[in-house]
């Protein structure tokens, strides 16, 4: 199935460009990961594609953007919210902490998330799930082969079989005497 392209989000002063990577993790799961832009000058300032973070997003005043992040593998929730006009950064909530964290630079806000949401699985106890490690992309060949050869052979001890029962049971027909046959009389 081919990649959809990123949704876009754009905050309503037209400042912060937020593009959403879709990303199927499961089946019918979907992580959307956000990468957030600095319009005027073209910088990212956050970019969490090819993650397991997955995210809401809302822009809850002029340059600022705000996140309710989830972690698909790892596990944990925060919520987080970005001053592009500061280039500030802070964790306004975690499970296991009352409030909001302190404001950081912006430039850490990865290793700050990181560090947050291992605070909250710790908090929660909750245990990572298994990596899922992608298969082989010759796999579907190789299944496929194995049901074609599989059919092949299947289909020819069939027919084998049936051909040979088939003559074992054939008697040729031997006609012992000549039925009576009724006639209807011959009109002239």
């Amino acid at each position: 199935m081919p990649q959809p392209p990123p949704i876009l989000r754009v905050s309503p002063d037209g400042t912060i460009r937020v593009e959403v990577e879709a990303v199927e993790w499961g089946s019918s799961r979907w992580v959307y990961s956000p990468r957030v832009i600095d319009v005027p000058t073209g910088r990212v300032v956050l970019d969490l594609w090819n993650t397991d973070w997955d995210a809401t997003i809302d822009f809850p005043g002029p340059r600022r953007v705000g996140f309710d992040f989830r972690r698909y593998h790892e596990g944990g929730a925060l919520s987080a919210e970005l001053d592009l006009e500061r280039g500030t950064y802070r964790v306004v909530s975690e499970h296991g902490h009352e409030g909001p964290r302190p404001e950081a630079p912006l430039s850490g806000i990865v290793a700050g998330l990181e560090e947050s949401a291992r605070r909250t699985v710790a908090a929660s106890g909750w245990t990572a799930q298994p990596a899922i490690i992608p298969p082989n992309p010759w796999a579907a060949w190789r299944m496929g082969l194995v049901i074609f050869v599989g059919a092949f052979v299947a289909i020819g001890t069939g027919a084998y079989l049936t051909e040979r029962y088939k003559a074992a049971q054939r008697k040729p027909a031997v006609l012992d005497t000549v039925p009576h046959l009724e006639l209807p009389p011959i009109r002239r």
